[in-house]
């Protein structure tokens, strides 16, 4: 969904929300005062649901953007990941387990990082990834700074909520 299209959306969300407190201030100016705020409800439903449909549709695209975005620019990961399973993602490839990687852990220390592959070492839900951190690195002191705050973070966002092709665009001034 672009900017425009949001921009719309809202114009036509205050449009509905101005005519439904209108009736409600103003019940007798309408002779079917039930109809006209059902029939501006259902509208403003639809407007969401366009809006949800639009998100959905970038949310499917986003698995093969995230492996554009987790490779350097111009190398191929190896081994390579593929587009369309799962299988060998998670902690069964070496790139995204070490984005997987809880901050917690030492990732370049080899017996952590066979536990994690063989499931050995669970990860817990209060573990943050480090892929959640700038540059992969966080705070021992204060793991709250910084986080949700990384670059892959930032481009998921905009791929789903701007739109896919605002993630490699650079920011002119207009």
């Amino acid at each position: 969904m672009d900017f425009m299209m949001a921009i719309g959306n809202a114009n036509q969300a205050a449009i509905i929300f101005a005519s439904i407190t209108n009736k409600l201030q103003n019940p007798h100016n309408s002779t079917d005062f039930t109809m006209t705020i059902g029939n501006s409800c259902l509208q403003f439903f639809k407007i969401g649901k366009g809006a949800s449909g639009a998100r959905g549709d970038d949310t499917k695209s986003l698995k093969s953007a995230i492996l554009n975005w987790i490779s350097l620019k111009g190398a191929a990961i190896q081994p390579p990941l593929h587009r369309n399973s799962k299988v060998d993602h998670g902690f069964n490839h070496e790139l995204t387990s070490s984005l997987l990687c809880p901050t917690g852990l030492d990732w370049h220390d080899t017996e952590t990082r066979e536990k994690l592959h063989s499931g050995e070492i669970l990860v817990c839900r209060d573990q943050w990834p480090i892929f959640l951190y700038p540059n992969h690195t966080y705070d021992t002191e204060d793991p709250q700074c910084s986080l949700l705050r990384s670059c892959l973070l930032t481009c998921a966002y905009k791929h789903v909520f701007m739109s896919p092709s605002s993630v490699d665009k650079d920011p002119k001034a207009t």
